[in-house]
């Protein structure tokens, strides 16, 4: 009797945790700010008329801002950021972007 109670505390605390686990890798891990910044980088230069003749530099110093730009700030929650940072990495144009921007706000 010890034995299965044991035995079914160990498997619902084993599913306590795989819960867990599928949580945070499904909604609370943002995806990388590079990845973000590197598709808001690409829908800018996608959509600007002077966005294909800008330098290597100009780029790499958007993509730097944008960088500094997505920190999660002090006062957000993990799942707020997560999913503001994958709705810009999965933005296929400026108004989504925009729309993006407008959830932030909410």
């Amino acid at each position: 009797m010890l034995k299965k109670l044991a035995l079914a505390l160990g498997i619902f605390i084993s599913l306590i945790a795989l819960a867990v686990v599928v949580f945070y890798v499904g909604w609370l891990r943002a995806p990388s700010q590079e990845a973000v910044c590197e598709n808001m980088v690409a829908i800018q230069l996608k959509e600007s008329t002077v966005g294909k003749e800008l330098p290597a530099e100009v780029t790499q110093k958007m993509q730097t801002e944008c960088i500094k730009n997505t920190k999660k700030g002090i006062f957000q929650s993990d799942l707020t950021y997560a999913t503001q940072m994958k709705c810009l990495e999965a933005a296929p144009d400026m108004a989504a972007l925009r729309e993006c921007s407008k959830k932030k706000k909410r």
